[in-house]
């Protein structure tokens, strides 16, 4: 026992002391090394911003002395995003603008002294991680130690117990050393883990510390010069120049109350901002346009077409060899057009002309491959479908946006729309009812593709994607789940036949409604049977109750695909007894020497199911 209580008690010593040295290395590791002073250059104001969906417009203001002749201004430092060939400036009236260039020069600083500081530090820290780590593993060992004791002192009194020579005030004392020790460790363990942990972060910020200084001993400064020509007074010039590692997207947010029709629509801009440089108080516009810089066209090249013999062009077959099927054609000409764009900003205009007649080069493969045998509707290119024109939203009150890794929201708009809810019910897919709006966009701005937050009250109720929606036109969203509707979907009845040479198979299946709530509700109610445009193969729908939607939208879009839907109104409680039924029967014809399937194994000719 005293062997152990030596031991114990003597790392308990050397733990104290480990722990006070490493509070004094890292209260030394907190000074940090003088910062780099910043180059001698007028850096002027940041004083509008307009993020792109993959760079962003930045215009510094910087003020002109008064004065007579050429002046030569150096604005920077400018941030190291700045895409380089992209600077135009701007003068105010009276003055005028001669060149703008863009350069780079290197800043060597001295920072060995501050190195060398900063690696003694991680070295003397190092030594206190190490140092801490073994008190940590010895604290355990002895909390073991303390274990075992326990364990043969019970074993050792009930032995003194059944003989008759227990010392009630050894026990006594033994049993506080133990606990007390217990005690004492397990602290002296806890201290010895937060000192690791803090020795740990304090040794992650001086390598970050490091890192920079090491980063900073050849700097790359950039800068703008420009040259004006003064007509005597003071003035202003507005230096405007592109950044990368910025964008924005869209995001929303559709709040609705459990007693209100309306439904409040938050517009908000997600930006990601890694450029560089703060943007304080700035006038910040967002879209989604493409920044041309470039104030003429491309020049058209020659497309050269090269035969390569027999089966070049075609196969064995007279069909066109496979390739990529339209709309990847089209995703790969935009890629390229926007790198395109990116190389004429830079005024690299012969990059850019390649990449321009790339991009047409494979659309018109496609045609000519493709075109003339083909049955492919004509269509717009899907960029210019989907996306619709250029949007640009310019917000009221300036903002700032600051340099960080992380993504930063702010609000564009807000637009009380008028909702018609109703609830959907696909049973054929999930057993799940949801609530659903319809919506006419009644603001200013165009909806853009974005996500979508959706709340009832103050309860957030799922996520959604918005597709693209124009000023008046009309869309839906989704919010949620509702428990209170459920749906039930059975095949009631499957029969098999042969009339002539062909197998008919008949079905019937039936759907249950139940609505728990208090008032009536409107409920799309969907399901499908097989289709197929192949008169090999005939599927009619058979008596349906009750009878199918007569929308007219519905009827030109859907119904022709097989695709059933019932508008139906489910009164308050309507469970049990008092569901609601629906039920619908079909017919499937096809030659009896073909089997269902999914086409993959032996046993004959197969039919198989697809989704289209």
């Amino acid at each position: 026992i005293l062997l152990s209580a030596m031991l114990i008690g003597g790392w308990a010593l050397c733990g104290q002391v480990g722990l006070t040295h490493g509070a004094d290395a890292a209260a030394t590791a907190a000074e940090a090394p003088a910062a780099a002073e910043a180059p001698a250059a007028v850096s002027g104001r940041i004083v509008a911003v307009t993020i792109y969906q993959s760079n962003a417009l930045v215009t510094r203001q910087v003020a002109v002395e008064a004065g007579g002749g050429q002046a030569e201004l150096v604005v920077g430092p400018l941030p190291p995003a700045t895409l380089d060939g992209s600077l135009f400036s701007e003068a105010s009236e009276g003055m005028r603008v001669l060149t703008t260039r863009y350069r780079t020069r290197q800043v060597k600083e001295n920072t060995q002294q501050d190195l060398r500081k900063l690696d003694e530090q991680l070295a003397a820290m190092q030594r206190e991680d190490e140092l801490l780590q073994a008190q940590i593993e010895v604290g355990q060992l002895n909390l073991g130690l303390l274990a075992k004791l326990e364990n043969f002192t019970g074993a050792t009194m009930q032995q003194l117990t059944e003989k008759g020579m227990l010392n009630p005030d050894a026990v006594t004392k033994l049993s506080t050393f133990i606990m007390e020790g217990r005690a004492a460790r397990q602290a002296e363990q806890v201290a010895a883990r937060q000192a690791l942990q803090r020795n740990q972060r304090q040794r992650q910020f001086l390598q970050q510390q490091r890192n920079q200084l090491a980063a900073a001993a050849d700097k790359t400064i950039r800068e703008a010069v420009i040259v004006v020509d003064r007509n005597g007074n003071a003035g202003s010039v507005r230096l405007n120049y592109l950044v990368g590692s910025a964008s924005w997207q869209p995001k929303y947010k559709l709040r609705a109350a459990a007693d209100k029709p309306d439904v409040l629509l938050e517009y908000l801009g997600a930006i990601n901002q890694q450029s560089g440089e703060d943007w304080n108080n700035v006038d910040l516009t967002l879209s989604t346009a493409e920044p041309m810089l470039n104030a003429a066209p491309p020049e058209l090249a020659v497309m050269e077409v090269v035969l390569g013999g027999a089966g070049a062009m075609n196969n064995a077959s007279g069909a066109a060899p496979p390739m990529a099927d339209k709309p990847q054609v089209l995703l790969q000409s935009k890629m390229l057009r926007k790198q395109a764009q990116v190389e004429s900003n830079r005024m690299n205009q012969p990059v850019a002309d390649l990449g321009y007649n790339n991009a047409a080069v494979l659309e018109q493969s496609f045609d000519l491959l493709y075109a003339a045998e083909s049955k492919l509707p004509q269509a717009q290119p899907i960029a210019r479908r989907r996306e619709g024109q250029s949007v640009t939203f310019h917000l009221s009150t300036p903002m700032s946006v600051p340099w960080r890794q992380e993504e930063q929201v702010v609000e564009v708009a807000r637009t009380n729309l008028k909702a018609e809810w109703f609830y959907k019910a696909v049973p054929v897919l999930t057993e799940h009812v949801y609530r659903l709006a319809n919506f006419t966009n009644s603001g200013t701005n165009v909806i853009l593709p974005g996500e979508a937050t959706m709340y009832l009250g103050n309860d957030f109720v799922g996520r959604a994607a918005l597709a693209l929606v124009a000023v008046g036109e009309p869309f839906t969203a989704g919010f949620g789940v509702d428990p209170q509707l459920q749906v039930q979907r059975t095949l009631a009845e499957k029969t098999r036949g042969v009339q002539g040479g062909n197998q008919v198979l008949n079905f019937e299946y039936r759907i249950q409604l139940s609505s728990f709530k208090s008032e009536p509700v409107k409920l799309q109610l969907w399901d499908r049977l097989p289709y197929s445009d192949n008169e090999s193969v005939s599927v009619s729908l058979g008596e349906a109750k009750p009878l199918l939607s007569t929308e007219p939208a519905y009827l030109r879009d859907q119904r022709g695909k097989n695709l059933l839907r019932w508008d139906l109104t489910l009164p308050p409680g309507s469970s049990g007894e008092k569901a609601i039924a629906v039920s619908y029967q079909y017919k499937m014809a096809f030659d009896k020497n073909m089997s269902l399937g999914d086409g993959s194994g032996g046993g004959g000719p197969a039919m198989r199911m697809e989704l289209k």
